[in-house]
């Protein structure tokens, strides 16, 4: 059988009237070679209606799969919000692949046929062994990398399959070159790209200008790493050339911090210690930065009803946060937004000003709010640089002391609060919702393999006994008791990281799901919102999904009947002051730090404006009366919704942070 590209070399240099008289064997080629829009030019060239009849019914089916396929890599296109732009993939501008290039499908590869009979470009279909495994082996490090030019789109979804998930949505960006604009249209026609084209972290650079584009992207888009790794694999793309754009790039980005540093020193260096004081007085309206992370659970959330509350104080806000989930750095952007907006303060949660370099001048007052009991808050090296501008808050009368401890100078107390921008009665009351419900992630903790039973154990003697919260005397205790019970020892290497999973994760899991156990045994409708119980046997039957913050959790809190709380750290939770500012009823089980100073009671009037419970008898007793009389679930709920407005709402702890500055600088 005579080879059908070679056939082709030697028919397309022809004469029209030659090519005519052999269009049967140019047809049989294109036929050969899987491509039916060719086949069917050739099939026009000559006289027999059946042959033309039979080729446009085949490039017909092809044609209607192709524009489907388009169809939807052009949707998939168009869902990205984020740049870099993706080029017209409309049917017209895809078929025409400019300067006759046309396209042979084969086993192994696709050809590139320009029509003047010049020699194909191959792009593979099944790359080489070890070109594989490298792309997944530097896919699999979990590094930035720039990939080109496209090839299959196949070694695009190794590439996808083979990036291990960072933290929460965090991604690792891959930069996809591609030079040969009508390759790329090409390949929408005959691949489904879907995934990598709607994918955020892939970002595309296509047409001979890509070299431009992506040093332009890489200024636009700080906080996007500069890829440090390449993987070019064909004609078309210099990789000599991109190395040195990548340097350049990075290069780039070392100097405008430095001069954005110099600029904002610049700025304030001018700044009077009256000029600060006037910024901060009683009727000032201070320009506030807040500073979060969209890889947080919650504190992102914390940090825009901060925003809300400060803006109606009438004070000017941003907020630096990450805008995709490949931004790995805010590094530079903040330092843009500092030089741009010109802060009277800075505000972030869970972090300290040393731990941003050089980004926030010292003389800038900055707000530390701090939520959670983590590494870097206790790290010497950041408590050592706190200055007489650093102020520091806590949540909880605990933290507050732990830190204080650690050789903080000073410590403000600032305990949760609710948005009551956010959270208020639905003017539309929504559907009537659980008897009982439940608002946070479960994790379950794994059988440790090298002490078997010992989680098992502990799970059952907490439930019989009760829980440590936390107290570390309490744990010590429980694991030498299951050493004992289990006849096992464990090391002293591993013994913190037991004793953490043990005041943490298992205290944590009993806490969250026992009081859902005797909700059900009394046949009552439960439903829990959050992530992780859909893969608990036991839970999954009562598991809601997913429930996001404002409208559709302020409706939630709104429609069911009850709304439990429980929480190993405190009861003076967000979740208790949205849920009354919401309308709703919470049942919070008793903690012992409630009737200490900063605890529950002293934020609301315990039994009157929230209530509680302690053990399984108090808790059944409490939910049928509750349930059972509608007038004292309400009474409960309204006087604890007054309460909060009062005293408890995000505006209240704006007013605290800044009257908290005025003081500090008044000090100095």
């Amino acid at each position: 059988m005579p080879n059908p590209v070679e056939t082709l070399r030697g028919l397309h240099p022809l004469p029209e009237e030659a090519r005519r008289a052999r269009w049967a064997e140019g047809a049989a080629a294109w036929r050969a070679l899987g491509n039916p829009e060719q086949a069917l030019r050739w099939a026009r060239l000559g006289a027999d209606p059946a042959e033309v009849s039979r080729a446009e019914a085949a490039w017909a089916a092809e044609r209607a799969v192709q524009e489907e396929r388009l169809k939807r890599n052009a949707a998939a296109a168009e869902r990205r919000l984020a740049p870099p732009a993706l080029p017209s993939l409309a049917w017209n501008e895809a078929k025409d692949l400019s300067r006759g290039v046309t396209w042979i499908l084969r086993d192994a590869q696709i050809d590139l046929l320009d029509i003047s009979g010049n020699t194909p470009v191959p792009i593979p279909l099944s790359a080489p062994a070890q070109v594989e495994e490298g792309l997944k082996a530097l896919a699999a490090s979990g590094q930035p990398f720039l990939f080109g030019p496209l090839g299959h789109p196949r070694l695009l979804d190794l590439i996808l399959a083979a990036q291990p998930p960072i933290f929460m949505t965090l991604k690792a960006p891959l930069f996809v070159a591609e030079p040969r604009l009508g390759v790329f249209r090409m390949l929408a026609r005959l691949f489904d790209l879907s995934a990598p084209l709607a994918a955020d972290h892939v970002l595309w650079f296509v047409g001979e200008d890509w070299a431009e584009r992506l040093a332009s992207f890489l200024r636009a888009a700080p906080g996007i790493p500069v890829p440090a790794r390449k993987a070019i694999l064909g004609a078309g793309l210099d990789a000599g050339a991109a190395g040195t754009l990548l340097t350049e790039a990075a290069a780039w980005r070392e100097a405008e911090m430095a001069r954005l540093d110099r600029v904002t020193e610049q700025s304030y260096a001018t700044r009077s210690e009256a000029e600060w004081r006037a910024a901060f007085a009683p009727e000032a309206k201070p320009r506030v930065l807040l500073i979060t992370s969209r890889f947080t659970t919650v504190l992102q959330y914390v940090v825009r009803d901060l925003d809300q509350a400060f803006r109606s104080l009438g004070c000017p806000t941003a907020t630096v946060i990450e805008d995709r989930d490949c931004v790995w750095s805010i590094a530079l952007t903040l330092r843009q937004k500092v030089a741009a907006f010109k802060p009277d303060l800075v505000v972030q949660l869970d972090h300290h000003r040393a731990e941003l370099g050089t980004a926030i001048p010292s003389s800038i007052p900055y707000a530390c709010w701090i939520q959670d009991r983590l590494p870097n808050l206790f790290d010497p090296r950041w408590i050592a640089r706190l200055g007489p501008r650093d102020l520091s808050f806590a949540v909880l009368p605990g933290f507050l002391k732990d830190c204080l401890a650690a050789g903080y100078p000073e410590v403000h107390p600032l305990p949760f609060a609710g948005n009551a921008f956010t959270y208020h009665p639905p003017e539309k009351p929504p559907p009537p919702g659980p008897e009982i419900a439940f608002v946070s992630n479960l994790v379950v903790p794994k059988p440790l393999r090298h002490y078997p039973g010992l989680i098992e154990r502990a799970e059952s003697l907490l439930r019989a006994e009760g829980i440590g919260y936390r107290d570390p005397a309490f744990y010590e205790g429980l694991l030498a008791r299951l050493e004992k019970d289990l006849s096992l020892k464990v090391t002293a290497a591993d013994r913190p990281a037991v004793l953490h999973l043990l005041s943490f994760d298992v205290e944590r899991y009993v806490q969250r799901t026992e009081p859902l156990r005797w909700a059900r045994e009394m046949g009552l409708e439960v439903a829990v919102y959050g992530r992780g119980w859909e893969g608990s046997e036991e839970f999954a039957p009562v598991a809601r999904g997913v429930i996001q913050p404002g409208e559709p959790l302020r409706d939630l809190y709104a429609s069911a009947r009850i709304h439990l709380h429980m929480n190993s750290d405190t009861n003076v939770h967000q979740r208790v002051f949205e849920c009354l500012l919401s309308g709703g009823f919470i049942l919070a089980w008793a903690h012992p730090g409630d009737r200490e100073p900063g605890g529950l009671g002293e934020m609301l009037e315990i039994g009157r404006e929230v209530a509680t419970f302690s053990g399984r008898a108090d808790f059944e007793k409490q939910v049928e009366h509750y349930l059972a009389d509608d007038a004292a679930r309400r009474a409960v709920s309204e006087a604890g919704r007054a309460a909060v407005l009062a005293r408890h709402t995000t505006v209240h702890r704006a007013k605290e942070i800044l009257e908290k500055v005025r003081d500090r600088l008044e000090r100095l």
